[in-house]
């Protein structure tokens, strides 16, 4: 069985049956967060892929979609990524690939693969304070048109998916990594969190416009005593998010700068269970 993965996840999804299937397969591949031609070193294809626990890790290059060319810069990446990808896959035509956001329609069937798929873990099209974003919700739609297979995170959107056109619909819902995030185990404290008082709150994961800063922002200056701890990656276009949906495209920034915010970067998985154990 040969597998594409389009993003960084699948180390969260359950059943974990898929993750054992997926590590014995013949050939699988994990396809990173992509980085753009403008910002990037001239790395060979051999230098962007590198080896993991059970599988090859392979990081894309892009060109940013700016200046209104966002249909033309879609086209463009998606021929770049098929022909890199094609020449790591060494002329097999993979079983299987998975996707798991709305904007890669372009994408799909381009390696002539057998199955391909979409896992929606989380609505994209709406964001926190309940507003759908047209534009996103237009991009699924496209891609539950061209996939084999749609599989959504809840009853409630798989009844969405149907409405929208998707051939077959399956429910997938998430979980947690039992093995990684051990309730049993005792962890280590974090340096960045040594001598920070309590209570400690947690926030961990991507740090997008879907999130309800405005709240945290009245929550924290409200409780001082408080300490939010944050870790993850920040969204590169967090301001044009936050200014799409109404909001202050500096409310991000206004919450790092309160005394009891601590941004601790972006983590790799495996760090994240210490820093639940060392918050509340």
């Amino acid at each position: 069985m040969n597998i594409i993965h389009e993003s960084s996840g699948i180390e969260y999804h359950e059943p974990r049956k898929l993750a054992r299937e997926i590590s014995r397969a013949e050939a699988t591949l994990l396809v990173e967060p992509s980085i753009s031609v403008l910002n990037f070193s001239r790395l060979d294809l051999a230098q962007r892929c590198h080896k993991s626990d059970f599988l090859m890790c392979y990081t894309p290059r892009h060109y940013p979609r700016r200046w209104g060319a966002h249909l033309m810069a879609d086209r463009l990446n998606a021929r770049i990524w098929a022909r890199e990808l094609k020449k790591l896959l060494n002329g097999i035509s993979p079983k299987m690939v998975l996707f798991d956001r709305p904007g890669y329609s372009a994408r799909v069937k381009l390696l002539d693969e057998n199955l391909s798929v979409y896992y929606a873990h989380c609505d994209y099209t709406v964001d926190i304070i309940g507003q759908r974003n047209q534009q996103i919700a237009f991009a699924e739609r496209q891609m539950l048109h061209r996939v084999d297979l749609a599989l959504a995170a809840s009853n409630e959107l798989a009844e969405r998916f149907r409405q929208d056109g998707a051939k077959r619909v399956e429910v997938f819902p998430c979980a947690y990594n039992g093995d990684l995030f051990d309730g049993n185990r005792s962890y280590a404290e974090p340096e960045s969190l040594r001598g920070l008082r309590r209570p400690r709150l947690l926030f961990s994961g991507h740090i997008t416009g879907r999130i309800d800063f405005d709240g945290l922002v009245r929550t924290m200056e409200s409780r001082p005593n408080w300490q939010l701890v944050m870790i993850g990656a920040i969204s590169d276009g967090l301001s044009d998010e936050l200014e799409r949906s109404g909001r202050d495209p500096k409310v991000f920034e206004q919450l790092l700068s309160l005394k009891n915010v601590i941004y601790c970067g972006q983590v790799s998985l495996r760090e994240v269970p210490p820093y639940i154990a060392a918050c509340d």
